[in-house]
């Protein structure tokens, strides 16, 4: 289930995620909080839901695989 495109759509919507998160924090540094950096920290939580799909994919499988080899 675990296909190589799903895991690179993960890794690039996590680094887009930490650049919605950093790249404000960056600019509110210097200048204050202001609305446009308020909106893309906002947005930042979205791009990150494959990530979670990924994450969840890849630890339901090394949970099923370390199951089956102690009932074995």
């Amino acid at each position: 289930m675990d296909t190589p495109t799903l895991t690179r759509l993960g890794m690039w919507s996590g680094v887009l995620a930490g650049l919605l998160i950093a790249a404000p924090a960056m600019v509110e540094a210097v200048t204050g909080e202001t609305a446009p950096t308020s909106f893309l920290l906002g947005l930042s939580p979205a791009p990150a839901i494959p990530v979670l799909v990924v994450l969840h994919l890849r630890q339901s499988r090394a949970t099923d695989g370390s199951a089956r080899s102690r009932t074995r």
